[in-house]
């Protein structure tokens, strides 16, 4: 079975079982870095939000062998332990004042979602592209937010200046900065002390936020790279990671930059998803002034 029958197949078994009082469609969604997954939404008729069941991992377990009648049943599971949102007020995204206070940015790609971009109110930074979105909210699983369009500034008669000014006072408060060492990281994710095993971590270190998401965009945030060079007293490179997080370095750890940047794509293209990729370049941040670049 293709996969767009595979999805239909499994959107009219779950709206069989769930009845008319739930309304069950299956969307695309565009993600970042011109992914496109297929999302199935089970909503209640009287509900303004519902998650995104993506159906891609689904139709892996289907190829493998795994019945229908199981996924879907698995399928019911998640939407069940998802399916409350929370106390979350959609309607404020309406109220510019609002929102304002919960207005956030982070890090994409630029040319990996120029598609993307044209929609919504963006700004460049080097090779990549500053973007908004606003946190309406907690839930079960985390912040629920929603990325803001052009139509949504426009609707607030505002522009994309706002926007950043507003986005830089809010996301460090929002999403505090975090710098541990790359052994430390490995140890707090693992609960294995890594120390004797890893004894140098060749001055590595993880930039990335409080909850661990959009890390990357730390690299904007105020004084906290210049900050974390002075103490070092050297210029830093930076590696990106993922969209989640950066590694810094001191400049003078390697001096190879063309092998660092053919490291940078090979963990790109065979440890990191699609979308999660921030960029195939190397950065250096130097003192002198004060400035981050494509090394």
């Amino acid at each position: 079975m293709e996969f767009n029958s595979f999805c239909e197949e499994v959107r009219d078994k779950v709206r069989d079982i769930c009845g008319e009082d739930f309304n069950v469609s299956v969307r695309d969604t565009l993600k970042n870095n011109s992914v496109v997954l297929k999302g199935l939404v089970i909503m209640g008729k009287e509900s303004n939000v519902a998650p995104s069941i993506y159906l891609e991992d689904f139709y892996t377990d289907y190829c493998d062998g795994k019945d229908m009648d199981d996924i879907v049943n698995d399928i019911l599971k998640i939407y069940s332990k998802n399916r409350n949102c929370g106390d979350l007020n959609v309607n404020i995204f309406k109220d510019f004042d609002e929102v304002k206070d919960k207005i956030v940015f982070k890090l994409v790609n630029y040319d990996s979602n120029l598609s993307l971009l044209s929609t919504l109110p963006h700004r460049r930074f080097l090779d990549l592209a500053v973007i908004y979105v606003v946190v309406l909210g907690e839930t079960p699983q985390g912040h629920a937010t929603v990325t803001i369009h052009n139509e949504h500034m426009e609707s607030w008669e505002t522009n994309e200046e706002e926007l950043w000014k507003l986005a830089r006072e809010n996301t460090p408060r929002m999403a505090e900065p975090q710098i541990m060492s790359l052994c430390d990281l490995i140890s707090h994710m693992t609960g294995v002390e890594t120390k004797d095993q890893v004894p140098d971590d060749a001055g590595m270190y993880v930039l990335t936020n409080s909850s661990r998401i959009n890390g990357a965009a730390c690299i904007l945030y105020d004084d906290v790279v210049s900050g974390f060079a002075g103490g070092l007293g050297k210029d830093l490179y930076i590696i990106p990671s993922s969209i989640h997080e950066v590694i810094l370095m001191p400049a003078d750890a390697f001096a190879d930059v063309d092998r660092m940047i053919d490291i940078i794509k090979e963990v790109n293209s065979t440890q990191v998803s699609k979308e999660e990729i921030l960029s195939y370049r190397l950065y250096r941040y130097n003192r002198a002034t004060d400035r981050i670049c494509c090394a």
